[in-house]
């Protein structure tokens, strides 16, 4: 249940929405209660203009009941399960670590004799 939301959720926000708020946005992945009445769409916006994610939240939150109704036309429940937006954490740090192992590996210089090594062989 969890994916099929995640897919009409970020297809909506994604091609429906025409808000210049929101910019460049993912939906990483959603999390559905136990109880099936709440679900949280998880996103992550690209661009540094926008990295805290404020300006994308409150249009999100604007926006909730237009894609409440865009994914209630998909799944066939009895109750359509509540949307909130919350900005993934997870992948921010995961991207701060990528920029530091980039660094890391720049200025290391075992890893540039080992990209000679691999172009000589």
């Amino acid at each position: 249940m969890e994916s099929l939301l995640r897919r009409e959720i970020a297809n909506c926000v994604t091609n429906e929405i025409r808000d210049p708020r929101i910019g460049f946005i993912t939906i990483t992945r959603v999390e559905m209660t136990d109880d099936l009445q709440s679900v949280t769409a998880y996103y992550t916006v690209l661009g540094a203009e926008n990295k805290n994610g404020t300006m994308t939240q409150q249009a999100l939150d604007n926006l909730r009941g237009f894609v409440q109704r865009s994914y209630a036309k998909a799944v066939s429940m009895r109750r359509v399960p509540l949307l909130n937006f919350k900005q993934d954490a997870a992948e921010d740090k995961r991207f701060e670590m990528n920029e530091l192992i980039s660094k890391a590996r720049a200025t290391d210089p075992r890893v540039e004799n080992e990209s000679k090594d691999d172009e000589l062989a």
